[in-house]
């Protein structure tokens, strides 16, 4: 489905893609998960459909029995500023709370509650920052090949994430990690996992061959897809 709401950030109209699984149709009274899946920074609501072959990737997993049926919502994360710096992602996450978030809420058979919404994606890791920041309303956060290569630092995308982590145990329910072997990330990856095995915060890391690139993402994203929502219905 492609959707148009309003804009309370830029004033405007935009669009969100939202894929809806052949459940939803069979069975009317069964309210669905929701996965907020975020493009990369060169990429717009359209990309994980034209190329990240969202629909093909799911009905697979459903066909083999092998993932929930839910919601995919794609929107533009491209919020005035780019959406590598903070200050998009700042003001992403408030269009996505703020008017993405309620519009499918209002619109779609959804279980409006943390344990049944997850956020992924790739690029200039803002899924993983939105994700990580706001766990009172997210349970479910994954990041393929989500970093910047320089100048990226834990501690200012997520203030405070390393103090306590038996919170960050309890709240998620999955903290899913994955890049490309050939990424120039990688590396950056293997640390930041590191920094995540020493401070006890449950994790899971994948690796999948390839650089920065559309297959990478496909294949973890079909890697992540039968982790999500296990026990939370």
């Amino acid at each position: 489905h492609y959707r148009t709401y309003r804009s309370t950030q830029l004033k405007t109209f935009r669009n969100v893609v939202i894929y809806v699984p052949p459940d939803y149709d069979r069975h009317p009274r069964r309210k669905f998960p929701v996965l907020y899946l975020l493009h990369g920074g060169a990429e717009s609501e359209e990309g994980w459909v034209r190329l990240g072959r969202v629909p093909a990737i799911e009905e697979n997993l459903l066909a083999r029995h092998q993932a929930v049926p839910m919601l995919v919502v794609m929107p533009n994360g491209n919020v005035g500023d780019s959406m590598v710096t903070m200050e998009g992602i700042d003001a992403f996450a408030r269009e996505l709370f703020d008017d993405i978030v309620p519009l499918v809420e209002k619109n779609y058979r959804v279980e409006a509650n943390r344990e049944n919404r997850a956020i992924a994606g790739w690029g200039g890791g803002p899924s993983f920052t939105v994700g990580l920041r706001n766990l009172d309303k997210l349970a479910w956060v994954g990041e393929f090949d989500g970093f910047g290569v320089a100048g990226w630092d834990l501690e200012k995308q997520v203030p405070g994430f390393l103090k306590d982590p038996a919170s960050v145990n309890q709240k998620l329910k999955l903290f899913f990690l994955g890049c490309g072997t050939e990424d120039p990330r990688y590396q950056m990856h293997l640390r930041l996992v590191d920094v995540f095995k020493r401070n006890r915060i449950r994790h899971e890391f994948h690796e999948s061959p390839g650089d920065h690139e559309w297959k990478v993402f496909r294949h973890l994203l079909a890697e992540f897809m039968p982790k999500l929502f296990r026990g939370s219905r």
